[in-house]
């Protein structure tokens, strides 16, 4: 018991002095910076200048935000931003305008909940996300051990919008699984993607997946060789079950075929084993 609590002595002591210097670390004025620092531990965006919001209102209301060393700060303005950064698809609503904080807080639930996206963070970055159709709404990056948004990076603007996937119709058409060149176009014409290349002309026929993936059977090779007499030759087909019988009972069914005259000849069948005996008897 003596080994384990001078052990826990020294564990403290370490906590202490690591603790000591993180507030000696905060205790020096932070600048006032344009970045947007994304945090899962706020209920609401956080904001220190009323002109940073759109239509800003007074807050009336006696609520204060309390922060991690137990402090509460009081608000003095809410409002929403609408365009964070231009051409961003994302709506940032339920804002506190916050004199006391220096740094501007994104809330991720309130980020997630008012435009249903959920955000993915990696080590070095982070990309936030929409779950319905999938399509990426805004990407950050890890600086110092924070998820940072630049405003001025256009970090939410719309990624499909960047010359970088500005790639020619027919690796579209291999990446959004093979649709027809129709469906690229209204893509195209919507916004939604970018070609480098004209569609008109274009036809997924040229598409060798498509030839493969959307053929029902390998192809016959042409035949134009004849017999020079009739039943020199004789092609077949048998076929079955059939899985409803006709009304005396047959499943089954064979064609015989004269290579010479095409002439054609159809025998129902019972059973699969009766062509045997039907092949004997027309031969």
């Amino acid at each position: 018991m003596a080994k384990r609590y001078w052990t826990f002595l020294n564990l403290k002591k370490k906590q202490s002095a690591n603790l000591a210097e993180a507030f000696a670390a905060c205790s020096t004025p932070a600048s006032i910076d344009s970045a947007w620092y994304s945090d899962s531990g706020a209920t609401s965006h956080m904001i220190n200048d009323p002109e940073g919001v759109d239509i800003p209102a007074v807050y009336s209301a006696n609520e204060r935000v309390m922060v991690g060393n137990g402090q509460s700060l009081s608000i003095s303005h809410t409002g929403s931003v609408s365009t964070l950064v231009p051409n961003s698809p994302l709506l940032l609503s339920n804002f506190f305008v916050v004199p006391s904080i220096t740094k501007k807080l994104i809330s991720i639930s309130q980020l997630t909940k008012d435009n249903n996206c959920w955000v993915i963070f990696f080590y070095s970055s982070f990309t936030i996300q929409n779950r319905v159709t999938g399509v990426v709404l805004g990407v950050g990056k890890c600086e110092n051990g924070l998820y940072v948004l630049q405003q001025q990076h256009h970090a939410l603007g719309s990624i499909v919008s960047s010359n970088k996937l500005r790639v020619s119709a027919h690796l579209w058409h291999a990446r959004l699984s093979h649709p027809s060149f129709r469906s690229i176009d209204s893509l195209t014409k919507s916004g939604f993607i970018f070609c480098s290349d004209k569609l008109i002309g274009l036809d997924s026929s040229l598409c060798v997946g498509c030839n493969l993936g959307k053929s029902h059977r390998l192809p016959f090779s042409l035949n134009n060789t004849r017999c020079d007499l009739p039943f020199d030759r004789l092609q077949y087909d048998l076929w079955g079950p059939s899985c409803v019988c006709s009304t005396i009972g047959f499943q089954y069914y064979a064609v015989l075929i004269d290579d010479y005259t095409r002439f054609s000849w159809f025998f129902p069948l019972k059973h699969k084993s009766d062509f045997f005996d039907t092949f004997v008897n027309f031969q």
